[in-house]
């Protein structure tokens, strides 16, 4: 059983190729990767408040007690053998007060699949002018 419910962002590649990579180094099924943007999940976990559309959210199973950022990544990590090396890295920047500002600048920066843009099996990507 899953110790851990993992909400991400299933219209960020980014966030897809990482759940993935999540879900292959998860030897003992402790995570469940769900996408946020299906209404049921929001609806179901009452994930309206958690401002899961700028954060990774997790919550534990066994407590229902929720992170977010780089705390999410904290428990993430803590849960797979094969990424317990970064776990003293994360915890030392939570501690320096860098983890959550880190985590926010990637997280700002990822590419998302615009949402309700897409027709006829191809999406309309606006271009950022400068």
């Amino acid at each position: 059983m899953a110790k851990l419910i993992v909400f991400y962002d299933g219209s960020c590649r980014f966030c897809r190729y990482t759940m993935a990579s999540l879900k292959k180094h998860d030897t003992r099924g402790r995570l469940k990767g769900l996408n946020f943007r299906d209404s049921q999940v929001m609806e179901h976990y009452h994930l309206q408040h958690q401002n899961v559309e700028n954060r990774i959210y997790v919550l534990r199973t066994r407590t229902n007690q929720g992170f977010s950022g780089i705390r999410a990544v904290l428990e993430i990590v803590k849960q797979v053998p094969f990424y317990w090396i970064w776990v003293p890295f994360i915890q030392f920047s939570i501690l320096l007060g860098v983890g959550d500002a880190c985590y926010d600048f990637i997280a700002r920066r990822r590419r998302l699949i615009p949402v309700g843009r897409c027709q006829d099996n191809s999406c309309d990507v606006p271009r950022n002018h400068p």
